[in-house]
């Protein structure tokens, strides 16, 4: 089982070949489905990966097997994690590698133009600058900016976490916040939203990619996209996204959208914890780290008894 990126495939073993990977794009380069296509079989995170895979040319039998949650860890016992200095009463958080991907830029302009310095909010960004962490100054620059044009004179409060944070850390900071918002403009699997909501925290997403697989307007808060286009060279940082297709999120109408989803989660506060608790019973169920595996060894068992009937012919 190769776990990687098809472009870095090196197709060394002659035995049963299954590639695991996952798309975030609504297209793929050619390259990636000629590797593909070079497996027995391809794993993926997501029905969405499996549909994009298949459109562009994936002959090869496709299997969704989405990673596990580890349950024992992402819950709603945790303490919470205390600011200092404090933020404001009520908290939206975000967790993602700083990306043109993730949508910050999205983000960071329906936050501030959905609240000012007079509301009780603040926004909590975890994020490291993805391919060179000692330049996480860049972050800072970019958020600057979006506030001196955004802002206005009273922008809401906004603070980031750079610092590497222990997985077992996660828990105490989703629950030291109220909500969790990631408007990303695509996703393989998206483990921030079910670890977020399985800790308390009402989901604010984008209505696109592999996160409908779980996210819907019954269990969560899901912005449409406004339309799609190729991202240009270098804009993801990934030379395999380059001239891939990918949502906008440029519009005056998403960013509304988005604005709106955010104040809708504030002031209808138990409502938006009403539908996480719809989504929190549908994770444990179906995307636990024992489903998730169960789910894996079946078809590993179903491949060494195909392969056993083969030897025994």
């Amino acid at each position: 089982i190769d776990s990687i990126i098809p472009t870095f495939s090196e197709m060394s073993h002659q035995g049963y070949r299954i590639l695991y990977t996952t798309i975030e794009a609504v297209s793929v380069p050619e390259q990636i489905v000629k590797v593909c296509n070079a497996y027995h079989e391809v794993w993926v995170t997501s029905d969405f990966c499996k549909e994009v895979l298949v459109k562009h040319g994936v002959t090869k039998p496709v299997y969704v097997f989405a990673p596990g949650v580890q349950l024992s860890l992402y819950n709603e016992k945790a303490v919470p994690h205390v600011f200092r200095p404090a933020l404001k009463r009520f908290v939206f958080c975000s967790l993602f590698g700083w990306s043109y991907r993730k949508g910050y830029d999205a983000l960071l302009k329906a936050y501030l133009k959905a609240f000012t310095g007079d509301d009780p909010v603040s926004l909590l960004i975890i994020s490291r600058y993805q391919y060179a962490t000692e330049r996480s100054g860049i972050i800072k620059e970019e958020i600057d900016k979006f506030i001196s044009q955004y802002g206005g004179d009273n922008p809401p409060h906004i603070a980031r976490l750079r610092r590497v944070i222990p997985e077992y850390e996660l828990p105490r900071i989703y629950k030291a916040c109220n909500a969790f918002v990631l408007p990303s403009r695509g996703e393989g699997f998206g483990l921030p939203y079910c670890e977020a909501s399985l800790c308390g925290l009402p989901v604010i997403a984008t209505n696109h990619s592999a996160q409908r697989m779980f996210l819907n307007g019954d269990n969560s808060v899901l912005v449409d996209i406004d339309r799609l286009e190729k991202v240009q060279r270098g804009w993801m940082h990934v030379h395999y996204w380059d001239d891939q297709v990918f949502p906008s999120l440029k519009s005056e109408e998403f960013i509304n959208n988005l604005a709106g989803a955010m104040q809708d989660v504030k002031n209808n506060y138990d409502e938006a914890k009403d539908r996480n608790k719809i989504l929190q019973k549908d994770l444990i169920t179906n995307y636990s780290t024992v489903a998730s595996c169960k789910r894996v060894k079946a078809r590993i068992d179903e491949i060494w008894s195909n392969i056993q009937k083969k030897e025994r012919v």
